[in-house]
């Protein structure tokens, strides 16, 4: 108030059901402290018309409940003047009644959130707050910013404006509070706007620590779903936090105002729309996991109603919606729409970038630029190697994360060749990893492993990914011998084969490892690629399985046949099967079935409790024949 100039108020209110007795507030600044309190005041009748007496008294106002204002302000040296609001407050935010009886027990004071709820009221429904002489331009740029919130096309996002005007001592010359809708108590997203002298800016991102909370038991069921081990509450906080960062601030600053030929208050409307629009599509990732179809689709209705920086070309919209699929990209793609809005190079990069052509040109053009950093060739290609394969982990927030969406997988096929439609962050980084080391010396192996790791189906390439990411011994082989690697892995399809067309010269021989018949076998399930929880921690891919049913009393129990293919008798087991097999057998030893793919079709879900009979080993005696020679080893 005294940085607008203002040293008394009164703000009324209509009576309820034309009663008597109104409700007037009554603030003024003593020695330096505001002192708001209610007025007992009886309404007499003028003209028909209910008339605060005792503002007539003291104002030489005649405020009646069918005024235009009802908010009157006074500085030192002025006249009361009447602000008009178009029409009255025809309620509180706060009740009625309960003024009525405090003003019956002469309870008159206030306490902070009521003054808090009656200095937004006011600041949000004036036309003029500074009543002094100094000159401001809040009063314009208002209409310009509530305009903007007030645009249909933006009404999901509830959206808080403050804007203070300021003069070169740091006195507040005039302020304003703007709203999206002014029945919600609480901004979801607020922009905290300084003006100084010089046309000078400062804008402050500030978000409503619940917002986007709402959506936070959708994500958290569906990683459940998905196996994933993700934290949703913080990557939601994470992706409030970065629409708060200097960085984020810096960037929209530096292309809605600093770049912006507009006249200053159409600068401001600018960067308040920059806000909508992205906090929209921020809403629609968490709300629905994807940004929004009209964003990237130019025949879609609503494609114009968005700025034209908004407006993504469709791979643009698949490579957030890919990190979107992914869960833990969420935050990753609205860092992404960020960067979108406010860096024309990005975005431009983005379009391009993702091509056969685009990679080959970014390739030599990296190459040149390394030679001529390092003038080492070798170094040269691991750099150009590294930075390649990091492209896509540039645009997504510095983590490499290469999903499905539309056209994203088919585009991505010629950059990342094996990397395509992930679901898991772990198996991402692996194969990552592969690849990085192959890049270096594609010729040792790295251009068969591309090959094969491309031919697999999605369930397969996660699945083995999966096994990699668990199994470090298993990555080194791959990464030593990736040849046999590679021959190790036909085997085991071979092999499954054998078991899908019920082979029963390869069955006799597993049934007497296991100590049954061939006919007993029959009445096991086979599965394939079954995960088990091992007692140390930690989990195993038994390359094949034959579960039975037993039912001991009144309780079920899964006897439990694994065998695991090997390329020779002397490929060594890894970490986690040594590990499998040392707790087979012991006391308090327990094994549950990992997988979750095993629960519709054969009733098994996830956690059943697994009875290991027998471990067998499956090896080929000769490598140019993976299918007719083969021996068996009972391991357990």
């Amino acid at each position: 108030m005294q940085k607008n100039g203002i040293s008394q108020f009164y703000y009324t209110h209509l009576p309820v059901n034309n009663a008597n007795t109104g409700i007037l507030f009554y603030g003024k600044i003593q020695q330096g402290r505001l002192i708001v309190s209610i007025v007992p005041t009886r309404l007499s009748i003028n003209n028909e018309k209910f008339v605060y007496e005792v503002l007539e008294d003291k104002t030489d106002f005649k405020i009646t409940t069918h005024s235009k204002g009802n908010l009157l302000l006074k500085g030192e040296n002025t006249k009361w003047k009447l602000i008009s609001t178009g029409n009255n407050f025809e309620s509180l935010p706060f009740e009625t009644n309960n003024y009525l009886e405090r003003i019956s027990s002469n309870n008159l004071t206030l306490n902070y959130q009521e003054l808090m709820q009656i200095y937004e009221e006011m600041m949000a429904k004036r036309e003029h707050l500074a009543i002094g002489n100094k000159e401001n331009r809040i009063k314009e740029l208002s209409k310009v910013i509530q305009k903007q919130l007030e645009n249909p096309f933006y009404q999901t996002v509830k959206l808080c404006v403050y804007i203070k005007q300021v003069d070169a001592q740091g006195n507040v010359i005039g302020e304003n509070l703007l709203k999206t809708d002014y029945k919600t108590k609480e901004c979801e997203v607020r922009l905290n706007i300084t003006i100084k002298p010089g046309e000078k800016i400062e804008i402050k991102h500030v978000v409503h620590p619940n917002f986007l909370k709402e959506y936070e038991d959708k994500w958290k069921k569906e990683a459940r779903a998905r196996g994933l081990d993700v934290d949703i509450s913080q990557m939601r906080k994470e992706s409030n936090e970065e629409f708060e960062k200097k960085e984020t601030e810096y960037n929209f600053y530096q292309k809605f105002i600093q770049q912006s030929k507009a006249l200053f208050n159409d600068k401001i409307g600018g960067y308040v729309e920059a806000i909508q629009a992205t906090q929209k599509v921020a809403k629609n990732v968490w709300a629905e996991g994807t940004v929004y179809k009209s964003n990237w689709h130019s025949k879609d209705d609503d494609h114009k109603n968005w700025p034209e920086y908004m407006q993504f070309e469709p791979i643009v919209g698949g490579v957030t919606d890919g990190a979107i699929d992914e869960i833990i990209g969420i935050k990753m793609a609205i860092t992404t729409v960020y960067d979108i809005a406010t860096d024309e190079e990005k975005r431009n990069a983005f379009s391009q970038v993702f091509t056969a052509q685009g990679m080959e040109q970014m390739y030599a053009g990296l190459k040149q630029e390394a030679e001529e950093i390092y003038k080492d060739t070798e170094r040269s290609e691991h750099f150009v190697g590294k930075t390649t394969v990091a492209v896509g982990s540039m645009f997504l927030g510095g983590i490499g994360l290469f999903t499905k969406a539309g056209k994203l997988g088919e585009v991505l096929d010629s950059v990342s060749g094996f990397i395509k439609r992930i679901t898991n962050p772990k198996v991402v980084k692996v194969y990552e990893d592969i690849r990085n080391f192959f890049l270096k010396k594609p010729k040792d192996g790295g251009i068969e492993v591309n090959d094969y790791l491309k031919k697999l189906d999605d369930d397969a390439l996660n699945e083995l990914g999966e096994e990699l990411a668990e199994d470090v011994g298993m990555l080194d082989n791959l990464k030593k011998a990736p040849k046999n690697f590679i021959l190790g892995k036909n085997l085991e399809k071979n092999v499954e084969r054998l078991i899908q067309s019920n082979d029963s010269n390869f069955l006799s021989k597993i049934a007497e490892k296991a100590g049954i018949t061939i006919e007993e076998i029959a009445n096991y399930i086979p599965l394939q690629q079954v995960q088990i929880n091992l007692p140390t921690g930690g989990f195993t891919i038994a390359d094949n399985v034959w579960i039975k049913t037993v039912k001991v009393g009144d309780e079920i129990r899964y006897d439990v046949i694994v065998n695991e293919v090997k390329l020779s008798k002397a490929t060594d087991f890894t970490k986690r099967q040594n590990e499998f097999i040392e707790a087979i057998g012991k006391q308090d030893s327990k094994f549950k079935l990992r997988n979750t793919k095993f629960t519709e079709e054969y009733d098994l879900p996830q956690g059943t409790e697994l009875n290991i009979k027998t471990y067998i080993k499956t090896y080929s005696k000769d490598s140019n024949d993976l299918t007719n020679n083969l021996d068996f080893e009972k391991i357990k």
